[in-house]
């Protein structure tokens, strides 16, 4: 892995890191279909990314795991989750899926690590097998594994009669103004100027 990647990084070591897919609205009970249908929605965000968006959107954003996610939409502790098909659980109790395009709103990002003392304690021919099972293409293949679940997930909504629906680039675009706000905050929040470099390295990967 690259030494930028590797940077801000305190014992351990990364094997491998890769975004998912672009984020959709999935709604319990009733549909987004614009911009206005946020405001007040409580709406589960399993990053920190994806509050600051929300909020700025006019959306009551709620902190939920992942590993919640399935779990808060069959209660009534959310009216809806922002994630990608490749993390919307199995069977979970959403019926009305909105889906920005391309656009992405939120970026969560999966990362292999390894903790660094027991890999500097391995022997050299130990370390090659981890080097040689690093890096790029395992990120490949972890987003193969996870596109392919995404799209499973995405079929069987549409197999259970779910409306899929995707929003009008006229609502993308006022969701986009909504998340470059966030972004503006995020970086006024901080006086760490690292931040914009970090968010400039980001953006670039996504880019390549």
């Amino acid at each position: 892995m690259s030494d930028a990647a590797q940077a801000n990084l305190d014992g351990v070591r990364l094997l491998a890191a890769h975004q998912v897919g672009t984020s959709v609205f999935h709604m319990r009970a009733k549909p987004v279909e614009n911009a206005d249908d946020l405001k007040g929605a409580r709406i589960g965000t399993v990053t920190a990314a994806g509050r600051l968006f929300l909020t700025q959107a006019g959306a009551t954003p709620i902190d939920v795991p992942l590993a919640r996610s399935a779990q808060a939409l069959t209660g009534s502790e959310v009216d809806g989750v922002l994630l990608s098909w490749d993390l919307l659980p199995d069977r979970a109790a959403a019926k009305f899926h909105a889906e920005p395009g391309a656009a992405r709103l939120d970026a969560p990002v999966f990362v292999l690590l390894m903790n660094d003392a027991t890999y500097k304690g391995l022997a050299d021919d130990l370390k090659k097998v981890i080097q040689d099972n690093s890096g790029p293409e395992v990120a490949a293949a972890m987003i193969k594994a996870f596109d392919a679940h995404g799209q499973t997930a995405r079929k069987a909504a549409t197999e259970r009669g779910d409306t899929i629906a995707a929003m009008s680039s006229e609502e993308v675009e006022r969701l986009h103004s909504a998340a470059r706000t966030a972004i503006e905050e995020w970086l006024r929040a901080s006086e760490d100027r690292s931040r914009a470099q970090t968010l400039d390295a980001a953006r670039e990967a996504l880019q390549n």
